[in-house]
């Protein structure tokens, strides 16, 4: 019996000291994960065009705890103000303290303390003094998820006017998701004749891709009193969602009561939208645009890969608008929506004539308004609402205008429209064409939307001189080409199509062929833009390099360049 014992015993012992041995073996493993994660983010290599990085580590390693000391700071990798080797701008100093005994709860804990640092840490302490410092207590996960509390003292300085009541968040990062929350009883300052005094401010992120930018966005103020006015009731919400193979963006404000000087505003919304964003378009942008600081240095390749997001996200559809916009005094009131959408096309290549629709409409109230005033808004389309209220509605699609329920009013300004939009699409399919450089293309779409909503009257097109034919894309009336391309049906109308070696044209087309002005675009970047008489260049023209440079200008005869 005693033996069995003896045995159990041992066993019992044996089992233990092998998992206290495990134990502290995994303690040993998790200070070391965590020293390499710390050097990771002081190494200069950079993940994304922004991030944090810690300069002037230093770490003291233990077994069971390690501590340490070092500079955080928030850098841009596409700022040309960082020199190569240099040490970016500290923003703050921390120290912090890990305890590497892996619970259940998690891998690690740990407590850090923060203080500002760097040039402007002395003015930033003079403002709040030495002893304002953030603190925290956080752990790690077992998957890896990093979370902490934040908490920030008490403040009140009398020189300053400066009253910060003690305040407390919590922020959580994951691989992809990032959450941060921060709530704030009370902030007043006083300085230079100015006050502001804020009261019930909330902040909070939840993003469950923090590169994409999918998630929500809140701000919320019960109220802020500044010298020139006051606000109450504030709530900012922005909103990032996945939708199957969609994107949906969305932005409201609102406030309960605005007032500046003797104007005080009521009941107050914003609400703006994008819906129905191609979602594997937007993360090739996006992924193209965070590698290529904004687009600014993109190669071939990639300038390529942009147009062909950019053609899918237009020719699959998306609208945008202002849904709402509102707000109320004791004059009177607003309220109106209005929203533009790129209806979805069957073709690859975007069309904004034939996929533009838009629609909104406002109706308002205005107390005391004279019958003069009246009448000029009755005259500019609005309708009566009730006694002293007025309502204005309109719709736009396939070419048709429709204001208060008439239709085909201003006729005159949709035909202008209609054309400008023409030329908008040549200049969009010139813009995203695949030979296309981003250089060249500059201006194509600030010119074509200048067209589409002119500004002033267009100056008078020359007539044609003898035995020459008007081109038709000088003529507002030109219909786009129907349908797939078709030498039967593509006469006397605007269109573009790609040829099967590659080459693009787009411009007037008569019997199937280019005539009058258009522009053609080889596979290998090459372009010519000037005007065509039955499939050969005829008349002025440019001929452009791959590079977009100018090869030739002047005036072809049958094909033929024959000089300036």
């Amino acid at each position: 019996m005693s033996m069995t014992t003896s045995r159990s015993g041992l066993i019992a012992t044996g089992t233990i000291a092998v998992l206290l041995l495990g134990w502290l073996g995994a303690a040993a493993w998790t200070g070391k994960r965590a020293q390499a994660a710390l050097q990771a983010m002081s190494s200069t290599a950079a993940t994304d065009a922004s991030s944090v990085r810690l300069t002037k580590l230093s770490h003291e390693p233990g077994w069971l705890s390690s501590k340490g000391k070092a500079e955080i700071a928030l850098i841009d990798e596409c700022s040309d103000d960082l020199a190569a080797g240099d040490d970016p701008e500290p923003l703050a100093t921390i120290e912090y303290t890990i305890s590497h005994w892996p619970l259940p709860s998690g891998l690690s804990r740990f407590s850090w303390s923060a203080v500002p640092a760097g040039d402007a840490a002395q003015e930033l302490r003079a403002l709040i003094g030495s002893d304002a410092k953030l603190t925290g207590e956080g752990r790690v996960s077992l998957s890896g998820q990093i979370s902490s509390d934040v908490s920030l003292p008490e403040i009140s300085r009398r020189r300053t006017g400066l009253k910060l009541a003690p305040s407390r968040g919590s922020f959580e990062v994951g691989s992809k998701s990032f959450k941060f929350e921060w709530n704030l009883e009370r902030f007043g300052m006083r300085s230079d004749g100015e006050a502001i005094d804020l009261r019930g401010v909330s902040i909070r992120v939840d993003l469950n891709n923090r590169h994409l930018g999918t998630g929500s966005y809140a701000v919320s103020m019960d109220k802020a009193s500044l010298s020139a006015g006051s606000a109450e009731g504030m709530q900012f919400r922005a909103e990032t969602l996945e939708r199957g193979d969609r994107l949906d963006s969305s932005a409201s404000y609102s406030a309960k009561k605005l007032s500046w000087g003797a104007q005080e505003l009521n009941k107050i919304a914003f609400d703006l939208s994008v819906k129905g964003m191609d979602l594997e378009s937007a993360e090739r942008l996006n992924t193209l645009f965070r590698s290529s600081c904004g687009f600014r240095n993109l190669t071939h390749d990639e300038q390529k890969s942009a147009k062909q997001a950019v053609s899918r996200l237009l020719a699959r559809g998306l609208s945008a608008g202002i849904s709402k916009f509102a707000a109320s005094s004791e004059d009177g009131s607003f309220d109106g929506r209005v929203s533009i959408e790129m209806a979805a096309s069957n073709n690859a290549v975007p069309s904004l004539e034939k996929q533009l629709r838009a629609d909104g409409e406002l109706a308002m109230v205005i107390k005391g308004m004279t019958p003069d005033q009246r009448q000029t808004l009755l005259d500019m389309g609005f309708k009566p609402l009730r006694e002293t209220g007025l309502r204005a509605q309109f719709r736009f699609k396939d070419g048709r205008l429709t204001l208060n329920d008439a239709t085909d009013a201003h006729r005159a300004e949709v035909d202008k429209l209609m054309a400008g939009l023409r030329e908008a699409d040549q200049a969009l399919a010139e813009a995203l064409s695949p030979g296309k450089s981003a250089k060249a293309s500059k201006g194509l779409m600030s010119d074509a939307l200048s067209s589409a909503l002119p500004t002033r009257p267009a100056p008078s097109a020359p007539m044609p001189s003898q035995g020459e034919e008007r081109s038709p894309l000088a003529a507002a009336a030109s219909p786009r080409c129907p349908g797939d391309y078709d030498p039967g049906t593509w006469t006397d109308c605007v269109g573009s199509r790609l040829t099967p070696s590659g080459d693009q044209y787009s411009g007037g087309y008569l019997n199937g062929k280019a005539h009058g002005r258009g522009a053609y675009t080889f596979a290998d970047g090459r372009k010519y833009v000037g005007e065509y008489n039955q499939g050969i260049r005829d008349g002025t023209g440019t001929e452009f390099r791959a590079d977009g440079s100018v090869a030739v200008q002047g005036r072809w005869v049958q094909g033929q360049f024959v000089g300036p």
